[in-house]
């Protein structure tokens, strides 16, 4: 398993780079100079020492669970996430935009087009919109 995230490149310059977990699959922000994880290394959730609060694994299946209780919670359904027609990754999106430090830090940094590419969506001039269908 390739233990970098792609968005490595696209963040060389803001110091900042990405683990993938081997046991979940989540990717994980690295603020350099902390050590990215080479291609034939092994990297989990729990050697996140920089941020301890994020330092275990949330598999996507218990993230889909935790989000389907918080929606019922909240007397909503559980819905698709539908972003220009491509139906995304909830998991995926939502533990990468908390490891890039929240969706303000995202928009501020200008990340969004970033995250339509790693999602294979193709971003468009009118805007980045996130419809729940």
């Amino acid at each position: 398993t390739n233990n970098r995230h792609s968005l490595s490149g696209e963040l060389r310059g803001t110091s900042i780079g990405w683990n993938v977990c081997n046991a979940c699959g989540a990717p994980t922000a690295v603020e350099l100079p902390h050590k990215l994880a080479q291609p034939s290394e092994k990297w989990f959730c729990r050697m996140n020492t920089w941020n301890p609060e994020l330092a275990r694994c949330v598999p996507e299946k218990e993230w889909e669970q935790q989000y389907k209780q918080w929606m019922q919670e909240h007397n909503q359904s559980p819905r698709e996430w539908i972003l220009n027609g491509v139906k995304v990754k909830k998991w995926w999106l939502y533990t990468t935009v908390v490891q890039m430090g929240g969706w303000a830090a995202v928009r501020g940094n200008g990340w969004v087009p970033l995250l339509y590419t790693e999602m294979g969506i193709r971003s468009t001039s009118v805007g980045f919109r996130l419809r729940c269908a």
